[in-house]
């Protein structure tokens, strides 16, 4: 069997040396565009005027967390995990909308989602 011949299926689906390049490229400039921006500014200056600080606890509803982002103006918070005394991730509003997309595709009712906290949430 001629391998131009072959059929797309039995071609490798790995990525090419160039894709990981630019992927390599564009981490390495995401990093310094961070570093620059950091090391440019002192940590009071990208602190909300309002001078809030919102940290949600991992055991919190997500109804609660929702309507606290809604209150506060933002558009994220970080997680935090009280028994592991560690930051567990960030909760966006993306995030929220992912959680409802992804009750309605499983057909589950949203009412549900009132009692679920949001380590809940994220062990799904």
């Amino acid at each position: 069997m001629d391998v131009t011949s072959s059929p797309p299926s039995a071609i490798p689906k790995t990525p090419s040396l160039t894709i990981l390049h630019e992927k390599s490229v564009i981490r390495s400039a995401g990093k310094s565009a961070i570093l620059s921006f950091l090391r440019s500014h002192k940590s009071l200056s990208v602190v909300r005027p309002s001078g809030k600080v919102v940290v949600f606890d991992s055991r919190i509803s997500v109804q609660l967390a929702f309507y606290a982002l809604v209150e506060h103006d933002m558009q994220c918070a970080p997680i935090w995990d009280a028994d592991t005394r560690e930051f567990k991730g960030l909760l966006t509003v993306t995030d929220f909308i992912e959680i409802l997309r992804g009750y309605d595709t499983r057909g589950e009712p949203i009412a549900g989602l009132a009692g679920k906290r949001i380590c809940d949430i994220v062990g799904e």
